[in-house]
């Protein structure tokens, strides 16, 4: 998502738009407040929406592995076989402002 400035595309895919991807969890080294962090991360996710010419695609997985959801960087607790995911804040913010959401394997493409 940090290289969507400036950019755009015809069609625009934002996969794993869960809370535990974006915003994420604030790292030490980040140097700004916890608020510094959320609001950052709400312009990356702004940014990234508004990139598309023709098609915007936000996808979020309900699940995954705790494993392979460590891996990928997600901010989830080890202590489970699998972990819920859930939506990201900032797509909440805007949900109602969106199309119904069709179910992944009935979406016809692009």
């Amino acid at each position: 998502m940090w290289g969507a400035k400036g950019v755009t595309a015809e069609h625009v895919y934002l996969l794993g738009t869960c809370d535990e991807a974006i915003p994420g969890r604030r790292r030490d080294e980040y140097p700004g407040t916890e608020e510094d962090y959320l609001e950052e991360q709400r312009r990356l996710f702004y940014v990234s929406i508004t990139r598309s010419k023709k098609t915007l695609v936000i996808s979020r997985a309900t699940s995954a592995a705790t494993g392979e959801a460590m891996r990928m960087g997600l901010a989830v607790e080890a202590n489970v076989y699998r972990v819920d995911l859930q939506m990201s804040r900032f797509l909440r913010d805007i949900i109602k402002q969106l199309p119904n959401a069709l179910d992944g394997g009935d979406w016809k493409g692009c």
